[in-house]
């Protein structure tokens, strides 16, 4: 009951695409605005979640964090992100987990190894075998969680390493041709990860990833990434050249599989319950009816409008 109370007091946004209920488990930050004898500043007071605590919390509350996908409908295909960029933030991370290499032609291997220097921590995820020697690819899952209750993806923190678990390795995929170097592409059909020919403005977005040139001989695994794909509700425009042409453009068809996964971003989680629409508007039409003996006719004519608008 008390962890019900708590999803209850998070703040509810646009339901995903298929109805199901969206709350916001962290903003990136809170910005506060006050006068001095300067005048008007703001400050920003960071409330967002790591990746590592992210996945933790959303695991304990049995909800999916939206995935990059889901995101590509808020911020690119509709203009839902518009109205949540102010509270959630510039950057939020999706529930979308990779893994690949930095280093160009190189084979997944049998694990793929990240150093974060910012934080001293290594992060790790052992590649199935049947993938162990595919280059230039990218492993793909959606956190989530089993038939029975058990999470998908697990992290595991000893020391200062957290190695990912997949509870079910079958839904791990492999996506080919993933892309060396940062550019446009358009997003593959189930993950929204950048990977198609660069043709389509409408759904084209642009991959920010890590890279090693393929000259690049050390063993330090610097380059390669293991965690969640972050996206962008705004900021600053970025400026792209190369593959497409050179120029600026607005940060929401960033999809950025390079932040360090310490960095305190926004949080988006689902519900597995839907919104069940057949029956409020059941529910209202005879509090309508039940009202059109008491209240004023024409005020209840327009409660009947909106029913019908929904309807």
């Amino acid at each position: 009951m008390k962890q019900k109370q708590k999803k209850e007091n998070m703040k509810q946004l646009v339901p995903t695409a298929d109805g199901r209920r969206v709350f916001m488990l962290a903003a990136q930050y809170i910005e506060k605005s006050k006068y001095n004898c300067e005048g008007l500043t703001k400050t920003r007071d960071v409330v967002g979640l790591t990746q590592y605590d992210a996945i933790n919390e959303a695991n304990r509350r049995g909800a999916r964090i939206l995935t990059n996908k889901e995101f590509q409908r808020r911020l690119v295909l509709t203009d839902i992100g518009d109205s949540e960029h102010e509270t959630i933030g510039n950057c939020v991370w999706t529930g979308t987990f990779v893994a690949y290499k930095g280093k160009e032609n190189a084979s997944l291997g049998d694990v793929v190894k990240q150093a974060d220097w910012n934080d001293g921590i290594t992060y790790i995820f052992e590649v199935p075998k049947e993938y162990r020697d595919e280059k230039n690819a990218i492993l793909v899952v959606n956190q989530g969680f089993l038939p029975g209750g058990k999470p998908l993806l697990i992290p595991h923190k000893e020391g200062n390493v957290i190695t990912y678990e997949i509870a079910d390795k079958s839904q791990i995929e492999l996506l080919q041709n993933f892309p060396s170097y940062k550019g446009w592409h358009n997003p593959d059909d189930k993950f929204g990860i950048p990977i198609g020919e660069y043709d389509n403005w409408c759904h084209q977005c642009y991959l920010w990833r890590q890279n090693r040139p393929a000259a690049f001989t050390s063993e330090d695994p610097e380059g390669d990434y293991v965690g969640l794909v972050a996206r962008h509700y705004g900021g600053p425009y970025f400026h792209y050249r190369g593959r497409g042409g050179e120029g600026d453009c607005t940060r929401t068809r960033l999809v950025d599989a390079s932040i360090p996964q310490n960095t305190p971003l926004g949080v988006l989680i689902s519900t597995e319950d839907t919104i069940d629409l057949k029956r409020l508007i059941e529910n209202a039409e005879f509090a309508v009816g039940r009202l059109g003996n008491v209240v004023d006719r024409k005020l209840v004519a327009q409660i009947r409008e909106l029913i019908d608008a929904v309807k």
